[in-house]
This record gives structure tokens, sequence and C-alpha cells, in this order.
């Protein structure tokens, strides 16, 4: 058995924080959004503690990169950071939209909400996933340079629940599951986790929030 994982991700209203082995999840918690910057480190610690571990038995830190509200996303990886370069755990990147689509068939869009009438666009066709920010306006332009425009498709995300509305006027051909998901689960990214550890692609260098220009 592998040592165990810490891995953290940002699904907009809260934090989710995980103590893992392998794939599965030893304890999870959540903290609330606003207590990022106080909680983060305390409920690392209290995770450990509880599993008689201490930070250099862990394997990686895993932390999801987003896209995702800014300001906290990037309080949160900065943690990773500092953890990574004090005390030299190797981690681990993982992104939303890919392991939002990983469980859905192609084609299929996820968006994620960038506020402002805009949203994390992602598609995977093929197996390939390519991902841009953009307005919710300009989704039908975007359907038909992938040649979707008149094809149903899957759409899944909270941008499909902020802007519901628009969606149905804009793009009529978008089918939104009634149990879709709004953000990926977190037991999804532990197992990309998992096989990124196998594979041993961990990240050396800092890292940042997926950004958008």
């Amino acid at each position: 058995m592998t040592n165990p994982f810490i891995i953290i991700q940002y699904p907009y209203e809260y934090i989710d924080i995980a103590l893992c082995t392998e794939k599965t999840i030893l304890k999870q918690i959540k903290i609330d959004k606003c207590q990022a910057i106080e909680l983060l480190i305390p409920t690392i610690d209290q995770l450990l503690a509880d599993h008689h571990l201490i930070l250099t038995d862990l394997a990686c830190i895993s932390v999801n990169r987003g896209p995702g509200p800014y300001n906290t996303l990037r309080s949160i990886i900065a943690t990773v950071n500092g953890l990574h370069f004090t005390h030299k755990i190797p981690f681990i990147e993982v992104e939303a939209l890919p392991l939002l689509l990983k469980a859905y068939s192609e084609p299929t869009i996820a968006l994620l909400n960038a506020f402002s009438k805009r949203v994390y666009f992602g598609i995977n066709i093929d197996g390939n996933i390519t991902q841009e920010l953009c307005a919710v306006a300009d989704i039908p332009a975007l359907l038909e340079k992938y040649n979707l425009n008149n094809n149903k498709i899957t759409c899944i995300g909270n941008g499909t629940v902020v802007y519901k509305n628009e969606l149905a006027v804009l793009a009529p051909q978008l089918e939104i599951p009634t149990d879709a998901p709004l953000f990926n689960d977190l037991q999804i990214a532990v197992n990309e986790t998992y096989r990124l550890m196998q594979e041993k692609r961990y990240t050396n260098s800092f890292t940042s929030p997926v950004y958008f220009t």
C-alpha cells in the first residue's frame, strides 16, 4: 500500500479536504470558503493527527487547480505551494473541467460559472478536452465551431444552473440532466490523483490556478 495523500478542491461553496490512500477516502472535511486561509492548515493538521501521521508521511498533496472563483482558489494554491516548498512534499495537479467531463460519454459540454455572464467552457470530443473562457452569449458560436449546433448534447456543471434561462433561449439543443453534477465529484479527483501517482507525474515546481485570458 502506498503512503496516504491529502487532496484539496474548491467546488465554489465550500472547500473539500480529504486524507486518502490509493483510491479510498479515509476522512473528508468540508470547510466554509470564507475561512480558507484561517482553517486550511489546521484542518490538514487535524486529518493527519486523527490518523497518527505527520506531513512528511504523505506521498503527496493533490490540488484541484480549478477553474473557479479566483481569490479563494489562489489562497488555497498558495498554501499548497508553501507546504511543497517548506516540507519538500511532492504535489499533483488536477483540473475541474476534465474531471467533470470524465464520467460522461462524448461529446459533452461542461460549464462552470465565471460570473458576469461568463462561463468556463469545457468540451470532450473524441477524448480530447478543450477549455476556454467565454461569454454565455457566445456559446452558440462555440457549438457551431465544434459542429454541434444541430446536435443534442449533454451539458453539465454549475453554469447550467446559474444561466439556465439564457441557455434555454441561446442553445435549446443542450440537454441538462436532472442529476447533472455542479462540480467534479471528489472521488473522481481521488482516482485521478492515484493514477498520476502510479505514473509518477508529480509537479516539481510551484503551481497556479487555471486561468484563461
